[in-house]
């Protein structure tokens, strides 16, 4: 088996490797592109310090709007949080208030926090009047640096970043947020219920990686829509974790389209320069192919990522309504090494279908996924 994948793998070798436009590298330092406060390029720009409803990039016109980024908050930097914090009828009127997004050393801010240590930003407002709908589900993107906790009226309602390790006795981050994770609006779904009608009260907790950690930001999008409304696109939002490789926490990750049947449709994104190459499972789906692909330089840590896609094949050409699944492969070693391909993990979704909005349970090395379907 082993001869059999590199034998292929040596095939799509040759026909050639994306052009990342950066040299390449063979394993990246914290200072080439990925640093806490380098300014990064990408597909998802168009989200970089304006809220998603600015920049025309908002999927939530369907619904109703509870929160609105760029919102008024009322907000509390503390060591421990207040008992019932989250609840409706907690007294918030000592707290300070500040327009999102709000936080410290992160671009496009609108109110400055500074935090100190661990130090846990702690937020409420109120939501706009509302029709909660029978089969609404809640549909966030929100902005945080580096982990975040939701929740309506007391109840939780979305985790962003959370370590199932410390949710029991305290929250903390997966992995920290670096300053091109920290400019985009990540989205997330939840269930729905715990709206009524009329408005809401919106608890938010930030938190911080580390004791060392001096940066940090919020911002928040917040609507409720019918279920099996389409969305106005296609994307899907993947937070990834190490495997603990030879050259980990650096990994090299590739993004694609398929068929339920494994007909290779489209690579969306690979971030890898050089080590490409050892992305084996995406060389053998794709020949290599990246047109229209968002590329960039292997990574230093594991991240969120949100990629697009257009429901073209990689011709141009609109594929039809049917099974589809977004792949993705991390890579932590050198096939060359003798190592074993990387890990695969694959998400199923449909096009023409009557779900438009899933978030997905963890599968291997992804987790937080989210994928909303036109």
């Amino acid at each position: 088996m082993r001869l059999k994948i590199e034998a292929t793998w040596l095939a799509a070798f040759l026909l050639g490797a994306c052009d990342t436009g950066s040299g390449g590298l063979e394993i990246v330092s914290e200072g080439s592109g990925e640093g806490k406060h380098s300014m990064e390029s990408g597909s998802d720009t168009d989200s970089i310090g304006s809220p998603p409803s600015a920049t025309g990039s908002s999927q939530h016109e369907l619904g109703e709007r509870v929160v609105a980024a760029g919102g008024q908050w009322r907000f509390l930097v503390a060591d421990s949080a207040p008992a019932g914090w989250t609840q409706r009828d907690f007294d918030d009127s000592g707290w300070e208030t500040g327009n999102a997004p709000l936080g410290v050393n992160a671009r496009g801010i609108n109110t400055v926090v500074p935090r100190q240590g661990g130090q846990v930003i702690y937020l409420r407002t109120r939501g706009a009047d509302y029709v909660a709908k029978p089969g609404s589900i809640a549909l966030l993107r929100m902005r945080r640096d580096d982990a975040a906790v939701v929740y309506v009226d007391g109840t939780h309602l979305v985790s962003s970043n959370v370590s199932e390790v410390c949710s029991v006795e305290k929250t903390c981050p997966r992995h920290e947020v670096m300053e091109r994770e920290s400019n985009i609006y990540v989205s997330a779904v939840a269930d729905a219920t715990a709206f009524g009608d009329g408005e809401s009260t919106i608890a938010v907790e930030v938190h911080p990686k580390g004791q060392d950690d001096d940066d940090w930001v919020f911002d928040l999008e917040l609507s409720l829509v019918d279920a099996d409304e389409p969305a106005a696109r296609w994307e899907a939002t993947v937070s990834t974790l190490n495997y603990n490789g030879k050259y980990s926490p650096n990994q090299a990750v590739a993004y694609w389209i398929d068929r339920a049947d494994g007909k290779f449709v489209k690579t969306l994104a690979v971030y890898a320069d050089k080590q490409q190459e050892h992305l084996i499972h995406w060389r053998i789906a794709s020949g290599d192919e990246c047109a229209d692909a968002e590329t960039g330089a292997t990574r230093t840590m594991p991240r969120t990522d949100v990629v697009r896609w257009d429901g073209t094949d990689s011709s141009g050409k609109k594929v039809p309504d049917g099974e589809y699944r977004l792949r993705v492969e991390i890579v932590e070693e050198h096939s060359n090494d003798g190592a074993e391909p990387g890990r695969l993990d694959s998400f199923s979704f449909s096009l023409g279908g009557n779900v438009s909005y899933q978030q997905l349970e963890p599968v291997g090395l992804a987790y937080d996924v989210c994928i909303t379907t036109p």
